[in-house]
């Protein structure tokens, strides 16, 4: 059920973003005492740990198929993963951050509404978030090259993009994992 959620985020995952707002001109949800009392009840909050839970493993399955594919360059790159790779790696991001910045981030900073530090983390996540998406774009064509066995197919170039993004996205997965999970679980008073 949260997976078929995770597929439908991905898919509708917009080509196009907004990326002109800032953490802090959504004022209302931190800082003023609006949102003190969370209105999220816990079945709501535990759909989006499961979300969120759920999104960090597709980020980690594409890190994988990537680090799979820049360990078999060049001879053994398939076209088929190359091609599948591209085909998905701007959907997950793009269905994670959507998620992440209008259904999870606001619960989190409703839940901690005078963390200045929370809200720092969430405006630099944001500037991740745009980064990783242009980087995906470029790892989308360079894969797309590969698996059509076109254009300029340098493996040592592909090889070092790659791995430059999915170690990346899992130090972003990571911090995720470290900083925002456990203010869900504290919400949610479990260990899970």
């Amino acid at each position: 059920m949260i997976e078929d959620k995770v597929v439908r985020h991905i898919e509708a995952a917009g080509s196009q973003r907004s990326f002109g707002t800032s953490m802090t001109a959504k004022a209302p949800y931190h800082g003023d005492g609006a949102g003190q009392h969370l209105t999220a009840e816990s079945g709501e909050l535990e759909e989006l740990l499961g979300l969120f839970v759920a999104h960090h493993a597709a980020k980690l399955r594409l890190c994988d198929d990537l680090e799979a594919i820049a360990d078999s360059l060049p001879e053994r790159a398939g076209p088929r993963e190359c091609l599948a790779a591209a085909r998905t790696v701007n959907g997950i991001l793009r269905g994670a951050h959507e998620f992440e910045e209008a259904q999870l981030w606001p619960v989190l900073l409703r839940l901690r509404c005078d963390d200045r530090e929370l809200c720092d983390s969430l405006e630099r996540l944001r500037y991740e978030h745009w980064e990783d998406e242009s980087y995906a774009e470029e790892v989308a064509a360079v894969l797309t090259d590969w698996g059509m066995c076109v254009g300029n197919r340098n493996a040592e170039a592909t090889g070092y993009l790659l791995r430059g993004f999915f170690e990346g996205l899992r130090r972003h997965v990571a911090f995720e994992r470290e900083h925002l999970v456990p203010i869900l679980r504290s919400a949610l008073g479990s260990d899970r």
